[in-house]
């Protein structure tokens, strides 16, 4: 096995932090609070947003789903 050494002279993240941190403030300042819902293919990621969706609006709580 060999080792090599890379210098990286460039933080290859910096762009993504900074747009990051661009929609953090924006879903802040109108109120948004937003995540991410993870998992394997047939989990139940889809059931359970279909399942607490309706709940959250009936307690008086605007909830949707963005998938992509």
């Amino acid at each position: 096995m060999h080792h090599i050494d890379v210098s990286i002279e460039k933080d290859v993240f910096d762009a993504n932090n900074k747009l990051a941190h661009e929609n953090y403030h924006k879903l802040k300042d109108n109120g948004v609070r937003a995540f991410d819902l993870l998992g394997a293919i047939g989990s139940g990621k889809t059931a359970l947003i279909e399942n607490i969706v309706p709940i959250l609006n009936r307690q008086g709580i605007k909830a949707g789903a963005i998938a992509g």
